[in-house]
């Protein structure tokens, strides 16, 4: 693939993206794939002839084009190392037939290969038993809702373990491209969900594999499908999605189930009917006993009363958020040897402002058990402060392993350790293999198992931080 012209490269690009790039675009990828700069671009084009281009538009439209084709090659471009990287994304596509939209390249059969792998599971056990014995009697969709972070996707592999269906598909809709053709194609296969042009015959179809062949089909970060109305209420952006849902109430039979995640509340389905087909779970943080197990799991271990008081501040000032909690431990673990009082003696004054914040302000509970919904304002802003404070920390403590996180924000799909590394191939091999442990002690990377091999990819709100900086983090390298 690396051996093809530039022109051929495009044309590959369109063909496999479905992307059409503007003509600006498409001048600056071609000599991007030859290794010009944007000045020489702009130079080389008013040679031949052309207008004259300010670089600063050439470099502005040279960033979109890299960010799109990062976002459908599910790889980091950059302009440092064009031909590289579309190579690598148009090969992973040609060999896997692989969509940047899903964890997996045939459906993701199992599940828990993709969301379960890797992760620490503490508490809640009555929550998984209480959620397993309605899927398993008359409930037909399960919606778990709640803050980002906050383990819904988790717990969703965590029922997938416990529910018995011997076909399980999981689709990943974090994307403004992500359509009910998507959905369409996991479960009737690429030729037979393109073969219908109607979308509600192609509801229809998908309804039907459901009702004759039993399956647990779970739809992550659903969320990205919602729109506000004129009212600002949100709806999905596609009725395809909410007629799906609603066939799946309505019919007399359904041996499949469904489990939605959203950052958001759900539109009503069937407008409040066949309740007892349907059920909401909103997801609160960890207890502290949890917290302190799950802790315990990332190895920080408390040693003494002392360690113990501060370690339940830590969780009470976050309400149990495992993603803010974990943060914190790879902070501990990574940068201070995990003596649980050094970091407290640095960064305890963090701490001590929540919890003044928190008795200043009537939206935080009183008590010191975690009560944490997606509808706490404050506390969704709190956790995001905490990951750009880790992500700021990073930067000072290992600036190429922050470059790192940054570059694999743009992935949409969970990388091999290779394809990591790779990201910061122009750099010395032994910097490379630091700055990826570097990530991996601090608990900022998230792996997955799945045909023998394991990938790793990002959070997303760690993503989101991530690629905020990414282009301003360039600049100084």
């Amino acid at each position: 693939m690396s051996t093809m012209d530039a022109a051929t490269a495009l044309d590959h690009c369109v063909a496999q993206t479905g992307e059409p790039f503007t003509w600006i675009q498409r001048k600056i990828f071609l000599a991007a794939w030859d290794g010009q700069t944007y000045a020489q671009m702009v130079t080389a084009w008013a040679e031949q002839g052309d207008r004259v281009y300010e670089e600063s538009y050439i470099r502005d439209e040279g960033r979109k084009l890299c960010k799109c084709l990062a976002e459908q090659l599910g790889v980091a471009v950059r302009k440092s190392h064009f031909r590289e990287a579309v190579s690598v994304g148009l090969r992973s596509r040609d060999n896997h037939n692989y969509d940047p939209l899903l964890l997996g390249a045939d459906s993701i059969r199992p599940p828990t290969n993709q969301l379960s792998a890797g992760v620490c599971w503490v508490g809640r056990t009555e929550l998984v038993t209480e959620l397993r014995d309605r899927l398993q009697d008359s409930c037909r969709l399960l919606t778990l809702v709640g803050l980002t972070g906050i383990g819904k996707t988790a717990l969703a592999g965590r029922l997938s373990q416990e529910l018995d269906f011997s076909e399980q598909c999981v689709v990943i809709l974090d994307s403004d491209a992500a359509n009910f053709g998507l959905v369409a194609r996991v479960l009737l296969g690429e030729s037979a969900a393109l073969a219908e042009t109607q979308t509600s015959k192609l509801v229809n179809s998908v309804v039907a594999r459901l009702q004759m062949q039993p399956c647990l089909l779970i739809l992550d970060m659903v969320e990205a499908l919602l729109v506000p109305d004129r009212d600002g209420q949100l709806q999905y952006r596609e009725a395809s999605f909410q007629q799906f849902f609603e066939q799946v109430l309505r019919a007399t039979e359904m041996p499949s189930r469904l489990i939605l995640t959203s950052q958001d509340k759900l539109p009503s389905v069937a407008q409040g009917r066949y309740n007892e087909y349907f059920y909401e779970q909103r997801l609160a943080g960890l207890t502290i006993a949890e917290a302190l197990e799950l802790f315990a799991q990332w190895e920080v271990i408390a040693r003494g009363n002392q360690d113990r008081h501060i370690l339940q501040r830590f969780i009470a000032a976050y309400e149990g958020h495992p993603l803010a909690l974990r943060v914190i431990a790879g902070e501990i673990v990574s940068d201070y040897d995990r003596d649980i009082q050094a970091y407290w003696h640095e960064f305890g004054h963090e701490i001590e402002a929540v919890e003044q914040m928190r008795q200043a302000t009537a939206e935080w509970p009183s008590d010191n058990q975690p009560r944490l919904d997606r509808y706490s304002i404050p506390l969704r802003d709190l956790v995001k402060k905490r990951v750009e404070q880790t992500f700021q920390r990073l930067y000072r403590a290992h600036p190429l392993a922050c470059l790192l996180l940054c570059m694999g924000a743009a992935a949409r799909r969970a990388l091999e350790r290779e394809g990591w590394l790779f990201l910061i191939s122009e750099y010395p091999s032994e910097d490379q293999q630091a700055a990826f442990q570097a990530l991996q002690r601090r608990f900022l990377l998230e792996s997955e198992q799945s045909k023998h091999r394991r990938r790793y990819r990002l959070h997303s709100l760690i993503r989101s931080v991530a690629s905020e900086h990414l282009l301003q983090l360039e600049e100084t390298f």
